[in-house]
């Protein structure tokens, strides 16, 4: 994260449900009552940059987003809707209702090319006042970081190894367990008896807090049966306990660098080619 947030300041945020100050805006941490969308969405916030397309790679956040949305030769590319989901995050995380994003939340792109988006302007209502914020594209890209931080979400590391990160995941796919019938309200339910709480109640707290007290349970069975096993005698961990610690994870393991020096060597040169562009409603030239 920007070392120019206050991180305590974003996490306390995330615990409490208030709103964290940036650029002029306030930023809600989303609750549990949102959480199908948000996980839906989250993958516009977690993308990586570095395995984006050449073309998009070497742009700022907001920009690769908006150019892949207007990009027609992604129409069948999953990564084309990440603007659109991107934008909910935005409006949900401000407060601004859906139906209101071409009024509250206008694009600002570049006069010679208007595949370049250079800020949106964002008018958010508040209790006291109403706040026109013009947030340039690498505000919106800090914008991104304070809406992870505040939902328990933690931005790729872009100098990792592309091809160590995917045999990571692939490796974590293959021990995960399959055929689960994942239902929203089979989890907050399982939560909301562990903490013997109403269904309504656990809908108001913040996603942050519901999926540490998740992740909380989680360890505790995970450590509960890795360690009787171990004891008896009849488990061995080729590397070690997975799961050593009733309060604390595992460190993650390195998956590998790659200098600044060579990833900027790779999309070096990459020049934008659009064939046709749509009309845009809410652009202000």
């Amino acid at each position: 994260m920007s070392q120019f947030f206050d991180k305590q300041g974003i996490r306390e945020s995330a615990k409490t449900g208030k709103p964290y100050e940036a650029f002029g805006l306030l930023i809600y941490p989303l609750t549990v009552k949102q959480y199908d969308t948000f996980v839906s969405c989250e993958s516009a916030l977690t993308m990586r940059m570095s395995a984006l397309p050449v073309i998009y790679a070497a742009k700022t956040y907001a920009q690769a987003l908006f150019g892949m949305y207007l990009d027609e030769k992604l129409q069948d590319s999953p990564v084309r809707g990440s603007w659109a989901k991107f934008l909910w995050l935005l409006c949900e995380s401000l407060h601004i209702n859906n139906e209101n994003l071409s009024q509250q939340v206008k694009h600002v792109v570049d006069k010679k090319d208007q595949t370049n988006l250079t800020a949106l302007i964002i008018t958010q209502y508040t209790s006291e006042a109403e706040n026109v914020v013009r947030l340039g594209a690498s505000q919106i890209g800090q914008i991104r970081e304070i809406i992870a931080e505040l939902n328990g979400r933690h931005l790729p590391d872009e100098s990792e190894n592309l091809e160590l990160v995917q045999a990571d995941e692939d490796i974590r796919l293959l021990n995960g367990t399959v055929n689960l019938d994942v239902d929203t309200d089979d989890l907050i339910a399982s939560v909301a008896s562990y903490q013997h709480r109403r269904f309504y109640e656990i809908e108001e707290w913040t996603i942050w807090e519901f999926e540490k007290i998740r992740d909380a349970m989680e360890r505790e069975r995970r450590f509960t049966v890795s360690n009787i096993g171990e004891m008896s005698g009849m488990v061995k961990w080729e590397r070690g306990n997975p799961y050593p610690s009733l309060f604390f994870n595992k460190q993650r393991e390195n998956l590998g660098v790659v200098s600044a020096e060579a990833f900027q060597r790779r999309v070096s040169g990459a020049v934008q080619t659009v064939d046709a562009l749509p009309n845009l409603p809410s652009t202000l030239n």
